[in-house]
C-alpha cells in the first residue's frame, strides 16, 4: 500500500484505469462462463428427462408383458447418442428388467432405484447427469427408467469457449492498457506541472511564480487557479510582512534601549535599596544600643564597682599592716575575681562595638544558641530591672544555619525589645521565653518567641510587619523594628508568622533552613 501511495500519479491513473477494466473483463468473463455452464446443464437437463420420458412410454408394454427383448432394444436405440454411457429399467418393485452399456463404457455397478418419489430425480455426480423416471401405465406405477450423461464434451466445449474469451479478454486489456495511458494525460498532466511549479516554489521561496492556467472548468482547473490564487495571497501577505517585521525590528530596537535603561535604572535602585536597608539594620543597631544603655550600664557598673571595692581595701590594708602580714592567698582570690570582672567588662564592650558594628550578608554557619546568648548579654539586664522572667529552652546538638550572625542577633535583640515596650504598663509576672528545636524532617529550625504581654489587635496584626507601622505615641517608636527583622528572616530564606491575643500574649514563629 505505501509503495502505490509513493507512485507517480501517471502510473497510479494508468494503473487504477487498467485494474478497472480488467476487473470488468474478468467479471464479464466470469459471468460468461457461469452463464454457459448453467445454461447447458439446464438444456441437457431437459432434452435427458424428455429422453426418459419417451424411453418409458415406449417400455411400459414390455415391462407389463414381462417382454425383455423388446424392451433391451428399447435401450438399445441410444446408442445413437453417445453422451449416454448407461441406461437402466426397473420393476415396480425396483428390480433390474433391462440394462444398456454404451461400447466406449465400462462395466458398472447399476445404481439402486429410488421409491417414494413424484418427480424426476435429477444429479449430477463425477462428471455425469443422472435421471430416475418412473414409468405409468393407466395411471398405475409400473416401473423406473434410469440415463446417464457423460458431461465430458460439454465441458470440453466450454473450456475452448472459455479459452477463446479469456484471449478476448487479454486483447481488451492490453488495448485499454493503450488507451488509458493516451487518456490519463489529460489529468496527470497539468498536475505534474503543478506539481512541478510547487517544487520551484518551495525550493527557490519565489511565491511570483505562477502555473500556465488551464482551459477547462473540471476539478484539475479550479485546482490550478486555486493555487495561482494562493501564490498570489502569499506573496501579498509576504510583502505586508515584511513591512510588519521592519517596522517591528525598529520598535523592538527602541523597546531594547529603553529595557536597557530601565533595567540600568533598577539595578541602581536596588543598589540604593540594598544600601538603604543596610542603612536602616545599622542604623535601627545603633538606637537598640542607645536603648540597651542603662542595661549595659548596669552590667558593666557592677563589675566596676566589685573592682573599685578591692583596690580601697587593698590600699587600706597596705596602710595598716606590712606587706608580709597581708593574706596572700586572700589577695590571690581577690585578684583573680578582679580579673575575671575585667574580663567580662571587656566582652560586654568588643560585643557592643562588634553589635554596632556595619555588616553585610556573608554566608558562614551561624550557631543560634550562641547567637542568643550574645543577645541576652546585651538585654539581660534590662530584663532584670523590669523584673521579667526569662525562659531559655533549646534542643541538644543544634545545627548551624547559613547566615550573618549580627543580623540574626539584631532579630532577637528586636523581638526582645518589642516584648519590653508591650510590658511598659504591665506590672507583675511579666516572662518572656525563647524555645528553640528542629523540625521533624530536620531540614530546618524553629523558633517560638512568646510573651504574656497585653497581645495585639485582630485588627492591625497583618500590617505589624510593614514599615513605620507602629501602635505606640508619636516619638516612641519608629516603626522600624518588626519590619526589620521580617527582611532579615526572609534574607535568610526563612518565614516569620505571629499568633496573637488579647490580654494572653503574643507568639512570633520563626522557621530558618539548616545548612546543607
Amino acid at each position: 500500500m505505501k509503495a502505490f501511495k509513493d507512485t507517480p500519479i501517471k502510473r497510479k491513473l494508468t494503473l487504477v484505469i487498467a485494474f478497472t477494466s480488467a476487473l470488468a473483463l474478468f467479471l464479464s468473463y466470469c459471468s460468461f462462463v457461469a452463464y454457459e455452464l448453467i445454461a447447458n446443464k439446464r438444456l441437457i437437463k431437459s432434452e435427458l428427462s424428455t429422453l426418459a420420458k419417451i424411453i418409458g412410454e415406449n417400455s411400459a408394454a414390455s415391462l407389463i408383458f414381462n417382454d425383455k427383448n423388446y424392451a433391451m432394444d428399447i435401450l438399445s436405440a441410444l446408442k445413437a447418442k453417445d453422451q449416454i454411457t448407461s441406461a437402466y429399467l426397473y420393476q415396480e418393485d425396483g428390480g433390474m428388467f433391462a440394462a444398456y452399456l454404451h461400447d466406449n463404457a465400462s462395466k458398472e455397478t447399476p445404481p439402486p432405484c429410488p421409491s417414494n418419489y413424484m418427480e424426476d430425480v435429477i444429479n449430477s455426480s463425477g462428471g455425469y447427469l443422472q435421471i430416475f423416471h418412473q414409468i405409468f401405465f393407466d395411471d398405475e406405477r409400473v416401473g423406473t427408467v434410469y440415463l446417464k450423461f457423460d458431461m465430458s464434451e460439454i465441458y470440453s466445449d466450454l473450456a475452448l469457449y472459455s479459452g477463446v474469451a479469456f484471449v478476448i479478454l487479454i486483447v481488451f486489456l492490453f488495448f485499454a492498457l493503450f488507451l488509458s495511458s493516451g487518456l490519463q494525460k489529460a489529468i496527470s498532466g497539468p498536475i505534474l506541472r503543478l506539481a512541478e511549479t510547487a517544487k520551484v516554489v518551495s525550493r527557490e521561496k519565489n511565491y511570483s511564480v505562477r502555473e500556465l492556467t488551464h482551459d477547462s472548468e473540471d476539478e484539475v482547473g479550479i485546482l490550478i487557479k486555486g493555487f495561482n490564487e494562493m501564490l498570489e495571497q502569499i506573496q501579498k501577505r509576504d510583502l505586508g510582512l515584511e513591512s510588519l517585521v521592519s517596522e517591528r525590528t525598529r520598535e523592538l530596537r527602541e523597546a531594547y534601549k529603553n529595557l536597557e535603561k530601565e533595567m540600568m535604572e533598577r539595578e541602581q535602585a536596588e543598589k540604593a535599596l540594598d544600601e538603604s536597608k543596610v542603612k536602616m539594620i545599622h542604623a535601627s543597631r545603633l538606637t537598640s544600643l542607645g536603648e540597651m544603655a542603662t542595661g549595659v550600664a548596669h552590667e558593666i557598673n557592677q563589675p566596676l564597682t566589685f573592682i573599685s571595692g578591692f583596690i580601697q581595701s587593698l590600699g587600706l590594708s597596705l596602710r595598716q599592716k606590712s606587706i608580709g602580714e597581708i593574706d596572700e592567698a586572700k589577695l590571690r582570690k581577690n585578684l583573680k575575681d578582679a580579673s575575671h570582672q575585667v574580663a567580662r567588662i571587656v566582652s560586654i564592650i568588643d560585643h557592643l562595638r562588634s553589635f554596632g558594628r556595619r555588616s553585610d550578608m556573608p554566608g558562614e554557619n551561624a550557631n543560634l544558641e550562641k547567637i542568643l546568648d550574645d543577645a541576652l548579654l546585651l538585654i539581660r539586664e534590662r530584663l532584670r530591672l523590669r523584673d521579667i522572667r526569662l525562659s531559655i529552652n533549646a534542643e541538644e546538638n543544634l545545627p548551624a544555619v547559613k547566615g550573618n550572625p549580627n543580623q540574626l542577633e539584631q532579630v532577637f535583640i528586636n523581638l526582645f525589645q518589642n516584648s519590653l515596650d508591650a510590658f511598659e504598663n504591665k506590672t507583675g509576672n511579666a516572662g518572656i521565653s525563647v524555645d528553640i528545636g528542629i523540625s521533624d524532617d530536620r531540614k530546618s529550625l524553629k523558633i517560638r518567641f512568646s510573651d504574656n504581654g497585653p497581645g495585639i489587635d485582630e485588627s492591625i496584626i497583618d500590617r505589624i510587619f510593614e514599615p513605620f507601622f507602629t501602635t505606640k505615641d508619636v516619638g516612641k517608636g519608629t516603626g522600624l523594628g518588626l519590619f526589620i527583622v521580617y527582611g532579615i528572616i526572609k534574607d535568610h530564606h526563612g518565614v516569620i508568622t505571629c499568633e496573637s491575643e488579647i490580654n494572653q500574649g503574643t507568639t512570633f514563629t520563626i522557621i530558618i533552613p539548616v545548612r546543607e
